[in-house]
C-alpha cells in the first residue's frame, strides 16, 4: 500500500467501523447518514464513505448535547 492510500485508508472510515467506532449497529449508523446527521462520501454505486473526523465531531457534539443528544 503506497504512503497516499495508507494515509487516505486511516482518514476514511466504513460504515461498519464508524458504527464499531460509535458502539451501535450498522443499521443505526445508516440511518444518522440517512438524516444527514453525518456527512459521508459516496465512493462508488452503493458504497459511502465516512470521514474519521465528521464521526469524531458527532461524537464530540453529542457529549455536549448536541445533535441528537446521544449517539445511539
Amino acid at each position: 500500500m503506497s504512503e497516499k492510500s495508507s494515509a487516505a485508508s486511516s482518514v476514511l472510515m466504513t460504515v461498519k467501523e464508524a458504527a464499531e467506532s460509535l458502539r451501535v449497529s450498522e443499521r443505526t449508523a445508516r440511518g444518522l447518514l440517512a438524516r444527514g446527521v453525518i456527512p459521508f462520501v459516496r465512493v462508488s454505486r452503493g458504497r459511502v464513505a465516512l470521514l474519521r473526523r465528521d464521526v469524531d465531531a458527532y461524537i464530540e457534539a453529542c457529549r455536549s448535547g448536541g445533535p441528537e443528544g446521544s449517539a445511539a
